[in-house]
Parts: structure tokens; C-alpha cells; sequence
């Protein structure tokens, strides 16, 4: 069975209006042509047919491989210890707040500290706000009476925020009658301004 170019061309053209416009759906539908490899010789039907063979093949060996690969990354990160971001510690936080706990960091975070930071820092009843007007820091925890840190005098805003937190953990052990060792940042008073 024999048909012109045209009429090939004419089955290629019904079978792409009615198949989708994606790469893949469109390489699928050329592959499972069976009408338009009627339309070839027996030397290019073979060709055409092995061309077939040999992209079968290769997408099976892809899915395989991609198997593999996804497999191997699910072992990868199962196996390496998850980095504390902000985000993940925040979860454990409000996860914490949510059972009437509180979780503090080992040790002063490096570099700047906002005043966000610093708020989560602070012990349960001792506040730190920000001076806008002059600059700095405020913290209070009651009774004991508020203070003022300046940037300016300080040193910059962190040194400022060290000093806040110290005076409101200070204040925290003095009222609970507990020595400054037991604070849950074991650098708060050595760290360096």
C-alpha cells in the first residue's frame, strides 16, 4: 500500500489538529504514526522503526535516572543536619509560646541586632523598644526602673542592644533570686560589645 506525499501530509495535519501543542505530545504522536510510516519504503519504514526503538529507549533510561536522582537527593537531605534559618526558628518559637515555654539561643547572634531580635532575646516580662528621638535602645523590666542606651555613646546599635538585654536578664536573676550562670545565653556576659 502506496499513498502520494500530499496524502500523508494531509493524515500528518488531521493528527496535529486534534493532539495537544506540547513538544512531548507532539513527538509521541509522530512517533505512533502508523499511517504515516505506511506512506515510506520498506528502507525508511525500518529506519523509522528503529529511530522509534531508540527514542522509547532513551525516555525510559531518563525515567530511570530521574528515579534514581530523586531517590539519591531524598538520602542527601535526610542525612545533612537542617540549618536554623530565621524562618524555622521563628516556627519553633511561636510552637514553644503556644505551650507557655520560651526558647532562647545558646549564644548572641553575630553582627547587627534589631530591636526584633533583640525583643525575642529579652526575658518573659522584660521589654526592649527603640529610641527614635535620640537613638539607642530602651528596656524595662518591672519594678526595677527603665534605661536608656544611646547608640552614640555605646558604640553603635549593637553594643547598645548587649547592654539592654544584660541589664533585663541582670534584673531577671535578681528578682528571681537565681545566679547570672543560669541565664540561657551563656555568652550574654562575655560576648564582646
Amino acid at each position: 500500500l502506496q499513498c502520494s506525499e500530499h496524502d500523508a501530509l494531509v493524515v500528518c495535519m488531521e493528527r496535529f489538529k486534534h493532539g495537544s501543542a506540547g513538544s512531548e505530545d507532539t513527538m509521541d504522536l509522530l512517533l505512533s504514526m502508523d499511517d504515516a510510516t505506511m506512506a515510506l519504503d520498506k528502507g525508511d519504514q525500518q529506519k523509522v522503526a528503529g529511530e522509534q526503538r531508540r527514542v522509547q529507549a532513551q525516555r525510559t533510561e531518563q525515567s530511570c535516572c530521574a528515579k534514581a536522582w530523586t531517590e539519591r537527593r531524598r538520602k542527601v537531605k535526610a542525612s545533612t543536619p537542617k540549618l536554623v534559618t530565621e524562618k524555622s526558628a521563628a516556627r519553633v518559637r511561636k510552637a514553644a509560646e503556644k505551650k507557655g515555654e520560651r526558647i532562647y539561643p545558646e549564644s548572641m547572634p553575630v553582627g547587627y541586632i534589631t530591636q526584633r531580635q533583640l525583643a525575642s532575646l529579652a526575658p518573659e516580662g522584660g521589654y526592649v523598644w527603640k529610641n527614635h528621638k535620640f537613638g539607642g535602645f530602651e528596656a524595662h523590666f518591672k519594678p526595677w526602673p527603665r534605661i536608656s542606651r544611646l547608640w552614640h555613646l555605646h558604640g553603635g546599635s549593637r553594643a547598645a542592644g548587649i547592654l539592654c538585654l544584660r541589664y533585663l536578664w541582670g534584673r531577671r536573676c535578681t528578682t528571681h533570686g537565681v545566679d547570672k550562670d543560669e541565664c540561657p545565653m551563656k555568652d550574654l556576659w562575655t560576648c564582646p560589645l
